[in-house]
This record gives C-alpha cells, structure tokens and sequence, in this order.
C-alpha cells in the first residue's frame, strides 16, 4: 500500500495500513490526530493541543533544512489518519536522518503498530542512504524510552529541550543502520 515517493521510489509500506506523504490539506487531520495524542502533549509540551498544530507540524523544521528534507508521513487505518512519523532528511548532518516525531492515537497504541512501523521506516531510510536515525525522548517518558531501547536505539546523550510552555532534560538516542567506512591506512 505505499505510495509513489521522493526520488521516484516507493514509501515504506506497514501491513495492513496506507502510508502517504501529508500536506497542507492533512492539517485538518492532523490537528484530530494530535487532540487524539492529547496526554502525549501534556507530558512532553506542558500544554494541550491546539487547532492549527498539524498545520505548524507540516512546515517546522530546523534553520537551514530545505523543506524538501522535511518528511511527514501519515498512517491511515480505512481512511482515518491514526498516525504520523515527522522524519527530516540529512539532519543534523548528511546521511543522518531525525526522527522528530511517531505518534499514534490512543486507540492505536499498544498492539505493536509502532515496532511495526518503525521497522518498515528503518528499512526505507536505510534504502534512501541514510546510515543512522537519531531522536530524543523526554525523561518524563520512560515508556517511551523502553521503547526505543528495544528497537536497537543507543543513549548518547543527555540535553535540555525548550518545548512550547516547558523545558524537558531529554535523552539523545542513535540508531546506526549502517557501520562507519574504515579508513584504508595511507
């Protein structure tokens, strides 16, 4: 069920669902989705959703990040939207993809969809040339961070994120798909 993707290949499929690309018609939704999230936006933003956040979720992106690197992926069971996958391309750096953000609505969770879809995900970055994904979990989320661990995911680090009404101390995951080149010695 995936749909014609960038650079002419095909999205990543997850059994049993659509994947597509989303844009600016998709706001709609995405503001359902993200009320449908709403205790995931309390924990980690300090705030409720709001309308218009879907829309602000289609453009945000880090300084100097061409929008055409910025990847919003939905997940539709029989036409409802229950999930999305916020992905930027060469971010921080070439080859290096970020994984902003994968929510799935409350009555999605906890049926393995997000394992699923994460390893459907895996693969495709992994074809697109990417040779890590990196994400942060805040630490109030420990579910969240159980889950990552289990998907082969490092702690590299520790930091401070500024989220809408809080700030978070998150923890800086890495997953290497790809092992570094060695060097032949000169």
């Amino acid at each position: 069920m995936g749909s014609s993707g960038w650079m002419g290949k095909a999205w990543f499929e997850v059994a049993g669902f659509e994947v597509r690309l989303l844009g600016p018609a998709d706001g709609g939704a995405l503001d359902e989705l993200y009320f449908a999230c709403a205790d995931f936006f309390e924990m980690v933003e300090g705030r409720a959703p709001a309308t218009g956040d879907g829309l602000n979720l289609l453009s945000a992106r880090p300084e100097g990040l061409t929008l055409e690197n910025k990847l919003l992926f939905g997940l539709f069971d029989l036409g409802r939207l229950i999930g999305a996958i916020d992905l930027l391309r060469d971010y921080p750096e070439r080859r290096r993809w970020y994984l902003g953000l994968m929510i799935f609505a409350s009555t999605s969770r906890n049926r393995g969809l997000g394992a699923l879809a994460f390893k459907a995900l895996r693969t495709w970055v992994l074809s697109q040339g990417g040779q890590s994904i990196r994400l942060i979990v805040q630490s109030q989320n420990p579910r969240a961070l159980e889950f990552w661990l289990r998907q082969g995911f490092s702690n590299v680090g520790t930091a401070i994120h500024q989220g809408d009404a809080k700030e978070n101390q998150v923890h800086q995951l890495e997953l290497t798909l790809v092992p570094p080149m060695i060097s032949e010695p000169t």
